[in-house]
């Protein structure tokens, strides 16, 4: 806001300093420096608007960010699971990561583990997971792990629980 209302007073003060020069017939020095150095300001400040963090254009010196977003597909039960079930995973990486899919049983022991290694950038991705738990009977929990979001080096790790049932 401050730089929309700086830009319409810069406007107007170019529209007074115009006027001033086109009265003086083109013939007043300081009145043309005075139009140069507005235009050159008016200039100046649309750039930095243009190319502000708030958008606009992206250079090599920005820091990267990125999200990844890796999720049970919607076309899924995930209430009861069964030895043999295959569960699908789809997501979207903008950067590399390692996600790992788990499940665990109620004390958080692990029942069955597999890890994914994802290098490609902007990948769309399925994960198959099957469920293959042994003897085990009763509530669970399944786990997805990953690097969330990435911030230049940061990088914050995501996870996510859901409770399901091992049924026979």
């Amino acid at each position: 806001m401050k730089r929309t209302l700086l830009l319409i007073g810069l406007g107007i003060a170019f529209i007074g300093v115009s006027l001033w020069v086109t009265m003086s017939r083109g013939r007043n020095a300081r009145a043309i420096r005075a139009k140069y150095r507005l235009g050159g300001a008016i200039l100046s400040l649309l750039a930095i608007v243009s190319c502000g963090p708030e958008g606009g254009i992206t250079t090599c010196y920005d820091v990267f960010t990125g999200h990844n977003n890796i999720s049970v597909s919607e076309n899924q039960q995930l209430t009861e699971l069964r030895n043999g079930d295959v569960l699908i995973f789809k997501g979207l990486c903008e950067f590399p990561t390692k996600a790992t899919i788990m499940l665990l049983d109620k004390a958080e022991r692990e029942l069955q583990r597999k890890e994914y290694t994802l290098d490609a950038v902007y990948q769309v991705l399925d994960l198959e997971f099957e469920v293959e738990v042994g003897d085990y009977r009763g509530d669970a929990i399944l786990r997805i792990t990953y690097d969330g979001y990435q911030i230049g080096n940061d990088i914050t790790p995501h996870s996510e629980d859901t409770n399901v049932v091992i049924v026979d």
